[in-house]
């Protein structure tokens, strides 16, 4: 299992990712919102949580949060990654199969 980051469709990171729970995470896709909330990031600790939009077309959706705290990956990786995010910046979330390009490497690693 892995966390693939993409900056305009070229990958700038990928790490691995475990996930905590029973049950299929399902497919989710996320749009970074402006600001923070007021509870602390499950991916990034000791950073605000940032504020995301559910986009679904199955019209139900699950609050990123909920998603993010089963999901465990490299702190110091976390920490590169909320960095380096912009309001507007997508997010999908799966735990079914991917196909990857073996032909770009990732600048940041976790």
């Amino acid at each position: 299992r892995a966390l693939y980051v993409y900056r305009n469709g070229n990958p700038i990171g990928r790490a691995a990712v475990e996930i905590d729970g029973r049950g299929s995470l399902g497919d989710h896709v996320y749009s970074l919102l402006e600001g923070t909330t007021d509870r602390q990031s499950s991916l990034a600790p000791g950073r605000f949580a940032r504020r995301w939009m559910s986009v679904t077309s199955g019209g139900r959706s699950v609050p990123a949060e909920k998603i993010a705290a089963r999901l465990r990956i490299n702190p110091e990786f976390a920490q590169k990654v909320y960095d380096t995010l912009q309001p507007g910046t997508t997010v999908i979330i799966t735990d079914q199969p991917v196909v990857r390009s073996r032909g770009n490497a990732a600048i940041l690693e976790g």
